[in-house]
């Protein structure tokens, strides 16, 4: 599913589920962890195409909540790890953090970060 398609409750809770999995220690590949980081791409893109001010600033408050938990699970990286990024001078802020915990495979993935 993508922005023009997904209810934003529903890329919301993909984005908390994902925030959470990323505090307890995110044990998936590097590859699944740059899939579930464009979900915040897909929100921020949402906000662009919601018609109705009122809605778009409820969504942006709890967005803003919930990337205030990523910040203080993530830790800034200059030059992001992500493989299939091409450009990384026009990625969002988002994409210039890596979690706290490392764990499983992503861990591995990062070893040399």
């Amino acid at each position: 599913m993508n922005s023009n398609t997904e209810r934003p409750q529903s890329l919301l809770d993909r984005w908390a589920d994902f925030i959470r999995d990323v505090a307890r220690g995110y044990t998936f590949t590097i590859y699944d962890y740059e899939n579930d980081l464009s979900i915040r791409d897909h929100l921020e893109r949402m906000f662009v195409e919601l018609n109705s001010d009122s809605v778009s600033a409820l969504i942006q408050q709890r967005v803003e909540v919930l990337d205030d938990v990523y910040r203080r699970v993530t830790t800034f990286v200059e030059s992001p790890p992500w493989k299939h990024s091409r450009d990384k001078s026009d990625l969002s802020w988002w994409w210039h953090r890596v979690p706290n915990k490392l764990v499983g495979d992503l861990a591995e993935d990062l070893k040399d970060l």
